[in-house]
């Protein structure tokens, strides 16, 4: 069996294994969730801004300024954060979902009948 993993090891390129060690950081995971949600807030910035000078821009350019147009531009805004809540939530809630699987299954296996004990049922 040692000789295997050796084997395995020996198959596998020193990148692959670089690679494998950096991402089991801890570290280098809140980096990236960082990183993602710095991505997301920027980008939904911009959007936000961008659906006001669009307003600003609507609105100076017609004379009387229209109900639609504060409409449609307060669904947009509302769509943006809709959107970013549910991938901050989402972002957050896989980690969660993913332990408590976890946590679940270990209890179920600790918890269950034993070989032992199905052997003298039989």
């Amino acid at each position: 069996m040692a000789n295997n993993l050796e084997e395995e090891q020996e198959r596998t390129p020193s990148s692959d294994m670089l690679f494998l060690r950096v991402m089991s950081k801890r570290r280098i995971w809140v980096c990236i969730f960082v990183l993602v949600y710095a991505i997301i807030l920027t980008s939904s910035w911009n959007f936000l801004k961008s659906i006001l000078f669009w307003y600003n821009l609507q609105s100076k350019s017609s004379s009387s300024t229209s109900g639609w147009l504060a409409f449609y531009t307060f669904v947009l805004l509302r769509a943006v954060f809709g959107v970013v809540s549910m991938v901050a939530a989402l972002a957050v809630m896989m980690p969660a979902t993913l332990v408590t699987w976890i946590a679940i299954v270990v209890l179920l296996a600790f918890f269950g009948m034993s070989r032992k004990e199905n052997k003298q049922k039989d």
